[in-house]
């Protein structure tokens, strides 16, 4: 879903990311494109589909999910003028009128000198791009739309949608929150109840400038949580809860204040679970760097629990989803003015450092300036985010959700049959699971040579090599580390022993690519001539030994 401040600080922001978040498939459009991304599956294939916001063309793209999907859209969507800026908001709705193909609506901006309008679209196993319901401001200047989701906020089985004007009435920036009730659905027809209006408590809260919907107390009923200025003096933000239920009324059962002046407490809200109690939390962003999560629960505790703290527009946009694919899902954070966007584990792992990191292959394009969950849209097993841009060209990323922590395999080729004058051949592959190769580590070393320190090291598949005009002359431990230093061109190589130093001797590689390992191998021999012990161990990035090889290698095999 887009994401939009009014007000905007940007700084440096020094992020401790672990592991690369790899693009699955990268998409390229006209000025704005990619201003608004969002997920549902509307062809009901059970592969989320991927929508994608174009306001300076005033059109929306849909791109059909799949292992094999391609960069071409599937259907398109306009607006009704050429000026309405459609597409500057889109977000999945699930399935409102229960036929088995989920929906979504995209907002148009500027509709009616920004009256504002959200549009939704049915899906179908070969969906038209007419929207099947309209919803539209009351005011002139009311930016109706800015923020929609759809929830049972009534507890009657059916979902209900939410749509938000803070501008409302007519630039007041008082703000309003419509709740348009579904009272029933029959063979795909939706009859629409009331509609509730959610007016401010003061005048100048921009009520409806953040929101989500979910169930933050854990009684089961999904509840509605909107952000706003707070007062248009000082801008500190704030956030309100209203608890759903058949007596859901307009009156918050929750207010937070924001407590600094300009930082608009509450712009940015994001409902799910992730201190793994099964309650959902939430998560609130304010637009001077700050991620607040406040743990869910009966009664609401408006104590922070857990405080992301960076600079700029950091949180510009949250989302949660599993995108590692161990079942927990992750906070994923945007910084749009590093063109980058986060993942943190949750439950018990959850701290400050990212655990992945996704930097935009295209610098100064604002990558993250909107995010959404997709769901596994390539169907490898994890989740996947989609990432929107603010640039012209306009840009959309899939990036591919990937295991961080997967299980090793060590393997091992037998030494060669090379005659006792040598050299042989040891390597050993370090694999995870899905076959992708984090080192291979060869160890030569031969019968003439007077000890292992004299042999070949090559190293993590980027070929560290030594010259061969080595020979017993030369001090050969740092002249080893020298070559070692200066063909390391990732930094991530380290070489031991010292100048003088008997065997064994050890190579160690601290990865700087997932999964993180510290693969040590170590070459020793008893004599000049053998045997050799070859000893490999492989560390998770939490310094546990997950993998153990020794080899023992007679120079006469």
């Amino acid at each position: 879903m887009r994401k939009s401040v009014l007000f905007l600080l940007l700084f440096f922001l020094p992020i401790f990311a672990q592991t690369p978040w790899e693009v699955f498939k990268a998409f390229e459009g006209s000025e704005l494109f990619g201003e608004a991304v969002g997920e549902a599956d509307v062809n009901g294939d059970g592969i989320p589909d991927l929508i994608v916001g174009s306001p300076g063309e005033n059109l929306a793209y849909l791109f059909y999910g799949g292992a094999t999907m391609d960069t071409l859209p599937d259907k398109i969507f306009e607006g009704e003028t050429s000026t309405d800026s459609f597409g500057y908001c889109l977000k999945g709705l699930g399935d409102l009128n229960q036929d088995g193909y989920e929906d979504f609506g995209v907002w148009s901006r500027a509709y009616a000198s920004y009256t504002g309008r959200v549009y939704i679209y049915f899906g179908g196993a070969d969906m038209d791009t007419l929207p099947d319901v309209i919803f539209t401001g009351e005011n002139v200047a009311d930016v109706f739309g800015w923020r929609f989701g759809a929830g049972d906020v009534d507890g009657n089985g059916y979902a209900d949608l939410v749509i938000t004007a803070p501008a409302a009435p007519s630039f007041a920036l008082e703000g309003r929150i419509y709740v348009f009730f579904v009272d029933s659905v029959v063979s795909g027809t939706i009859f629409w109840g009331d509609t509730m209006v959610i007016y401010p408590d003061s005048a100048g809260e921009a009520l409806g400038l953040g929101l989500d919907l979910g169930d933050v107390n854990g009684d089961g009923a999904c509840d509605i949580v909107a952000g706003g200025y707070g007062n248009t003096v000082s801008y500190p933000g704030l956030v309100k809860i209203y608890y759903g239920g058949a007596l859901i009324d307009s009156v918050a059962d929750v207010v937070m204040y924001g407590t600094t002046d300009g930082a608009v407490f509450g712009r940015e809200i994001c409902i799910g679970e992730v201190d793994g109690d099964g309650v959902n939390d939430l998560v609130v962003a304010d637009q001077f760097g700050n991620v607040y999560v406040y743990y869910g629960g009966d009664p609401f505790n408006t104590d922070c629990d857990y405080t992301f703290s960076g600079s700029g527009d950091f949180g510009y946009d949250v989302e949660i989803g599993d995108v590692t694919g161990n079942g927990v899902p992750e906070l994923v954070i945007s910084y749009p003015s590093g063109d980058a966007v986060y993942a943190y584990l949750t439950h018990d792992n959850l701290d400050r450092y990212a655990d992945l990191e996704f930097t935009s292959p295209n610098s100064g394009d604002h990558a993250g300036h909107a995010i959404a969950y997709l769901g596994d849209i390539n169907e490898d097993g994890i989740g996947d985010v989609g990432v929107g841009t603010w640039s012209n060209p306009g840009y959309a990323y899939i990036v591919k959700g990937r295991d961080i922590d997967p299980p090793v395999f060590v393997t091992f080729t037998l030494p060669d049959s090379t005659p006792s004058f040598g050299p042989y051949v040891v390597k050993s592959v370090i694999t995870d699971i899905f076959g992708i190769g984090w080192d291979t580590l060869y160890y030569d070393y031969g019968a003439g040579y007077t000890g292992v320190s004299h042999d070949s090291v090559v190293a993590d598949t980027y070929y560290y090599t030594i010259p061969s005009f080595v020979d017993s002359t030369m001090i050969l431990p740092l002249t080893l580390k020298y070559y070692l230093a200066a063909e390391d061109t990732n930094g991530n190589l380290g070489f031991d022993p010292s100048s003088g130093a008997a065997s064994p001797y050890k190579c160690v590689i601290l990865d700087t690519f997932p999964p993180y390992f510290e693969s040590t191998a170590t070459v020793s021999d008893t004599s000049a001539v053998g045997p050799f012990d070859v000893v490999t161990r492989v560390k998770d990035r939490y310094g546990y030994v997950k993998r153990v090889e020794l080899w023992y290698i007679d120079s006469e095999l």
